[in-house]
């Protein structure tokens, strides 16, 4: 088309008369021509040179190497790639579109060259599906997913995308949704693909319907215990954890010697896989009883087991007898049968150690640590359960390591460390794969959606979800799958989807749960009739009376409901936020729930009160729910939640104007430099500084406040340092030197100009530089500068870490969660001179990264960079603001004047950084 118009206008110029003109458009059209000619001959040569087979799964959006041929790749020696020729990479180079040569260098495995390619490339469809395959064979399986969902949401029925987010399906171990993925493939009907498609649909299927029956077939074989039926030995001998449970409940309602003996050979097969002698041990001493006295005792113990009509009454009766009776399994099985673990937990550990037997050691592990859990000890459960993991994955044998896993994953979520959860979700995943436990892989699934949630990855989340719901369609899966997706539809502000995935989500008889009653708060506000308000409000009620809340998830409902009312019943709202927070605070900051019921009930309220409360009480809000005590001074209250803002300023003269907008975003997504409009800008910068209190997501954003403002964001008051005069103490971390693997270049030395003679200096440096060392040196320093690489590693920890020389363990990394752990009792200043060291998570309850844990720790304040930070710069610059702030300097000032100082360098990472105190 081009080509033609440029001919018509050639003509038209040169019947005109326009000669130069014309014989210029000429020249164009020829040039056109020759370029697409060109491409031609390009696209034929590569197609001549490739081999009958192809050497990589995936599809690239280039015709010659879209050309569908079978794939196949050698089983030894290193992968082939596409025999592309340089000639024909120059052909490509030459063309202004360089989706075809970013192609080339793929299937050439030029990955690098690929990506340094797409850098300079614009946005575009197929240069995403390019961008996924570079992301997916660097092992981001994330990344490529969400960016190939995103080609999909734009493009419904692009065939490579659709063809490489399968794979992407099929390496994430989700086989069923790959399944559905190649077969939505399937549907384009393109030559080859297609066939291909429905071949790998088959075997995807296939492989599952094998595990899933060979689970099925052990979990059956292995019940028929209890009735008596031993099962084929081969089967226990390749399904020895799914059989263990079963053979100690057979013995536990065997009624006659007999009827134990024969569970022998099973014990003694279970035995040979776990490599020890317990369940033989545990058969042979049962059939050693006097069944005289053990025979009612069995009685009873099948009673409380069988029977669904019994009170708690009865149930304690029973478990009283059985305890007289002295046998130790039957007590074992009928505690948590009866209900009675959370009261009698220590007699459970006690009576399982006593059996030696290391099976009954973990079930304690776990059970002990669940109680901790629901009774607010989440530390202790953590450090229980994270021990028992550590121990159990050096065995190849499996007793229950792999529920040990799932128990600690849940954990990790509860207490909102998605990293953590995700790395222990995916060991246990790992574990269970090869040990048959195909039916609990799909509780591992929503771990892994839950704590791919708090990193707002809803193309994991959906997979993930869908993997479950295709394993098990029973109602509690599918309440799960639809509830979680109306969370993160409704936190995407996607209101009538999020009503739509509720309402679809089934109740299965049961009370709200706590995850459906946060939504139906959310979305009071759209669609909260009087009519639902109310039938919620009753349902809210209960689920108070269904006895399974504890106090932080009662806080939590609290909160809920506190947010349902506001808007028709705000003295009722008032009261139960009230209540929510009294309780998350006696609770502590370490119960996570509590901190999410506090986090909402705050938010609620300020909302509230930005229709009812004057300015000075809307800012002592705002310092109660950020646990900043209140300061004279200019200050900015800032909140953003779902999608209102507010923003509470106090000028030099104390005078008080906000601004509240309940509708101002359509998408969670904002731009901090365009937060605070001018009316309060004007008013705050005649201020010598501002104390801003931010609420999560914008605790921790650069560039809230313009750079001739002097501001630092306000957190956790510091203890007092100590009184008196004293020399003053400056430490130093520089020259650290991580593991080699890590690819981190070695980063110049800090600046070591004299501080001055009232100040001791204390340098760690090179292989002393370890998180150990460290962590002990900053108890005894008054200011610290830590010269370091700092990035952030999702698969290390939720926020950025300092990476340092590694201990004898082989540990290199210094954490948010170790420094919130410290104790700083000199009330340091902490310089980090590290990259990305703000980094703050992506939370809606807690400020969390680097600086907020100092401030945790007892830091007076600290200052950060929210990006990376040149090496050749780092060293005077923070030594410059260090002098000032030993010397009494306001931070804030220091900051200030050093980014005006350079306000015209437009790549200026000054700008970048930011203090909190």
């Amino acid at each position: 088309a081009l080509q033609r118009w440029l001919t018509a206008q050639w003509l038209h110029m040169f019947l005109g008369g326009g000669i130069l003109a014309a014989a210029t458009i000429l020249a164009i059209v020829l040039l056109s021509r020759a370029g697409g000619e060109s491409e031609n001959q390009v696209e034929q040569q590569i197609a001549g040179e490739l081999r009958p087979h192809r050497s990589i799964e995936e599809r690239l959006p280039f015709v010659p190497l879209d050309r569908h041929r079978a794939y196949d790749v050698p089983r030894a020696g290193t992968a082939r790639r596409e025999p592309i020729s340089e000639k024909a990479l120059s052909v490509l180079e030459a063309l202004p579109q360089k989706t075809g040569l970013i192609a080339a260098y793929l299937s050439r495995g030029q990955l690098d060259m690929a990506e340094d390619a797409l850098l300079r490339a614009g946005p575009g469809d197929d240069l995403d599906v390019e961008r996924a395959f570079v992301a997916e064979h660097k092992g981001h399986l994330a990344k490529a997913l969400a960016l190939l969902d995103q080609v999909l949401a734009r493009t419904p029925h692009h065939a490579q995308a659709m063809w490489n987010r399968a794979i992407v399906l099929t390496k994430l171990d989700l086989p069923r949704v790959a399944a559905e993925a190649f077969n939505a493939s399937a549907t384009l009907l393109e030559h080859g693909w297609s066939d291909e498609a429905k071949d790998r649909t088959r075997q995807l299927r296939r492989d599952a319907d094998l595990r899933a029956q060979q689970w099925q077939t052990a979990s059956a074989a292995c019940a028929e215990l209890s009735h008596g039926t031993v099962p084929d030995l081969g089967i226990v001998r390749r399904h020895a954890s799914v059989c263990r449970p079963a053979l100690n409940e057979a013995v536990r309602r065997a009624q006659t010697r007999d009827e134990v003996m024969q569970l022998l050979p099973v014990a003694e097969v279970i035995d040979a896989e776990s490599e020890d002698t317990a369940s033989s041990e545990l058969v042979k001493r049962t059939a050693a009883a006097d069944f005289k006295i053990r025979g009612p005792s069995v009685a009873l113990y099948r009673k409380l087991t069988s029977s669904s009509r019994l009170s708690a009454e009865d149930k304690a009766q029973i478990v009283a007898k059985l305890r007289t009776s002295r046998q130790i399994d039957l007590v074992l099985g009928a505690l948590p049968r009866a209900g009675m673990l959370h009261d009698h937990i220590d007699e459970y550990v006690r009576l399982a150690l006593a059996t030696r037997d290391p099976y009954f050691a973990e079930i304690a592990v776990e059970y002990d640590a669940q109680v901790k859990q629901d009774s607010g000890k989440w530390l202790e459960a953590e450090l229980e359960l994270r021990d028992a993991v550590t121990r159990c994955t050096k065995r190849e044998v499996e007793l229950r390591c792999a529920y040990l896993q799932k128990s600690l994953a849940n954990l990790y979520v509860k207490r909102h460390l998605p990293t953590e959860a995700t790395r222990t979700a995916l060991g246990a995943l790992e574990r269970s794969r090869r040990l048959g436990l195909y039916w609990d892989e799909r509780l591992l699934f929503v771990v892994l959606a839950e704590a791919a949630r708090f990193a707002r990855d809803d193309s994991q989340i959906r997979a993930y979800l869908r993997e479950a719901e295709l394993r098990d369609d029973e109602c509690a899966q599918q309440r799960v799958s639809h509830e979680e997706l109306a969370n993160v539809e409704l936190a995407e502000l996607r209101f009538a989807s999020a009503r739509a995935e509720l309402d679809n989500a089934p109740t299965c008889g049961q009370p709200p749960t706590l995850l459906r009653a946060e939504i139906e708060a959310g979305l009071a506000h759209v669609d909260g009739t009087p009519d639902r308000i109310a039938r919620l409000r009753e349902d809210f009620d209960r689920t108070r009376r269904s006895g399974q809340l504890t106090l932080d998830k009662q806080a939590y409902l609290d909160a809920c409901e506190g947010e349902l009312v506001a808007a028709s019943d705000p003295p009722t709202a008032r009261s139960l936020l009230s209540r929510a927070i009294d309780a998350s605070d006696k609770l502590g900051i370490d119960d996570v729930t509590a901190m999410k019921a506090r986090s909402a009930a705050y938010n609620t309220l300020l909302g509230l009160g930005a229709k009812d409360l004057e300015g000075p009480a809307l800012l002592a809000l705002f310092a109660a729910a950020g646990r900043v005590p209140p300061r004279d001074g200019c200050a900015l209250g800032a909140l953003i939640d779902g999608e209102r803002l507010l923003l509470v300023a106090r000028d030099a003269e104390h005078h008080v104007q906000q601004v509240f907008d309940p509708h101002a975003f359509k998408t969670p997504d904002f731009d901090a430099r365009m937060l605070v409009p001018a009316k309060l800008l004007h008013a705050l910068s005649s201020c010598a500084r501002v104390d801003v209190i931010a609420l999560p997501p914008l605790y921790g954003q650069p560039h809230l406040l313009p750079p001739e403002i002097a501001w630092s964001y306000r957190g956790p008051a510091a203890a007092p340092a100590p009184s008196g005069p004293r020399r003053q103490v400056a430490l130093t971390i520089e020259d650290a030197r991580p593991p080699a693997e890590l690819g981190l270049a070695k980063l110049m030395p800090a600046s070591h100009a004299p501080r001055g003679e009232a100040i001791d200096e204390v340098v760690v440096s090179g292989d002393e530089a370890t998180p150990q060392r460290v962590r002990k040196e900053l108890a005894f320093a008054d200011f610290a500068e830590i010269h370091a690489h700092g990035f952030v590693d999702l698969g290390l920890s939720d926020v950025s870490l300092i990476a340092l020389s590694p201990q004898r363990d082989g540990s290199f990394a210094l954490t948010a969660r170790t420094i919130a752990s410290l104790k700083l009792p000199r009330a340091p200043f902490i310089a980090l001179a590290a990259c990305h060291a703000a980094y703050t998570a992506p939370y809606l309850h807690e400020p969390w990264s680097l600086p907020y844990a100092f401030l945790l720790a007892g830091a007076r304040g600290v200052i950060a960079s929210t990006t990376e930070i040149p090496d050749k710069d780092a060293g005077n610059f923070f030594r410059a603001i260090g002098d000032q702030i030993l010397q009494g300097a306001d931070p804030a000032t220091v900051l200030r004047d050093q980014r005006m100082q350079r306000r015209a360098d437009a790549a200026n990472w000054v700008q970048d950084v930011v203090l909190f105190d």
